[in-house]
C-alpha cells in the first residue's frame, strides 16, 4: 500500500486522475440523493423495473452511427435482438433490421441541437420520430426522464412503448452499485446507456457495432465521425472550444475503461466488441460473421 502510494504521488497525472474520480463519485451520490426527493423522475422511471431481466441468457446488437457500420451488412441482424441509438434511422438497412429498442440519450432531441439534414429538414423531435418509426413501427424507446415535459415529444411517439431514464451521473473508477433502470443511470453518452439497458435487461452476450471513440480526431481531420456523414462539430476549429472538447473526449474514454473494469467483474455477461476499427480495444474483438455463427 506504501509502495502504491509513493507511486501514485510521483506520477502527478494519474494522481489528478484519481482525485477527479472521487469528484465524480461525490457528485453522483449528491445526484441520487436530489433523484430521491424526484418524486415526477421517480414516477417515469419506477416502470422500469418490469424490464429487469425480461431477456436473461439471450444475446444483443447494439448499433451505434460511426463509419464503418455503413460499410457492414447488416441483413443478417433481423431475426436478433437489436438495439437502436440516436440516427441509426440513415442507415441503409434500418428499416430490414427494424430494432427492437430504440435509445437517444440527448436534450438535442428536444432542443433542436442537431442538423436539420439529417430529418430531412423537419423539426424535432418530430422529424426525428417520424423517421424511426417508419424504420422501425415496433419498437420500444428510451429517452431521458428530463425531456418527458416536451409536449412535441409526447405528441410525437405514435404508440411506442416508451421508457424514460434518469441521467446526471457518471462511471467511475471501482463503482460496484449494480445497475438499476429506476434510478440514475450512469453513462455520459448513448452507447453506455444502451450497454446498461441491455444488462439490466439479462442480455448474457452484448455485441457493439459502430462505436469507435475516434469521432473528436475525425472532426479535426475533417474527416466524417459518423456514417452518414454531416458537419464536423469542430467545423470552426476555435482552440478554446477544441481544448474542452479534447479533455471531455479524455473524460470519456476514462468512462470505458472504468465501465470494462465493472463489466469484466461480471460473470453473468460477455460484452463484444464488433466494429471493425476504432479505439475501443477494452473489449474482445469479433468480427460480425464469427459473433453470428456463435450458439
Amino acid at each position: 500500500m506504501l509502495a502504491e502510494l509513493k507511486d501514485l504521488l510521483r506520477d502527478k497525472w494519474e494522481l489528478k486522475l484519481r482525485a477527479d474520480d472521487q469528484i465524480f463519485r461525490a457528485f453522483g451520490l449528491v445526484n441520487r440523493l436530489k433523484q430521491r426527493f424526484d418524486k415526477g423522475l421517480q414516477r417515469l422511471a419506477a416502470p422500469n423495473a418490469k424490464l429487469k431481466g425480461r431477456h436473461a441468457g439471450e444475446r444483443c446488437f447494439i448499433l451505434g452511427t460511426s463509419p464503418s457500420i455503413g460499410e457492414q451488412d447488416l441483413a443478417a441482424l433481423k431475426d436478433e435482438h437489436t438495439i437502436g441509438v440516436n440516427f441509426f434511422f440513415l442507415h441503409p438497412q434500418a428499416a430490414e433490421v427494424s430494432a427492437d429498442y430504440w435509445v437517444v440519450a440527448d436534450h438535442k432531441m428536444v432542443d433542436g441541437g442537431w442538423p436539420l439534414e439529417h430529418v430531412g429538414g423537419d423539426s424535432y423531435p418530430d422529424g426525428m420520430l417520424k423517421r424511426m418509426d417508419a424504420v422501425a413501427p415496433g419498437s420500444e424507446y428510451f429517452f431521458m426522464a428530463s425531456t418527458a415535459g416536451s409536449q412535441a415529444l409526447q405528441a410525437g411517439l405514435r404508440g411506442h412503448q416508451t421508457h424514460w431514464l434518469i441521467g446526471g451521473e457518471s462511471f467511475h473508477w471501482g463503482a460496484t452499485a449494480p445497475i438499476d433502470l429506476t434510478g440514475p443511470v450512469p453513462a455520459v453518452n448513448v452507447m453506455q446507456f444502451a450497454m446498461h439497458i441491455a444488462y439490466y435487461m439479462g442480455f448474457s452476450k452484448i455485441h457493439l457495432l459502430g462505436i469507435s471513440l475516434d469521432g473528436l480526431p475525425r472532426d479535426l481531420l475533417g474527416l466524417p465521425s459518423h456514417f452518414y456523414g454531416g458537419p464536423p462539430e469542430n467545423r470552426e476549429l476555435r482552440l478554446d472550444k477544441v481544448e474542452r472538447d479534447l479533455i471531455l473526449s479524455g473524460f470519456g474514454i476514462r468512462q470505458w475503461r472504468a465501465m470494462a473494469e465493472y463489466y469484466q467483474r461480471k460473470d453473468d455477461v460477455e460484452i463484444i466488441n464488433c466494429t471493425p476499427d476504432g479505439l475501443l480495444n477494452l473489449f474482445p474483438r469479433m468480427s460480425l460473421e464469427q459473433a453470428l455463427a456463435r450458439p
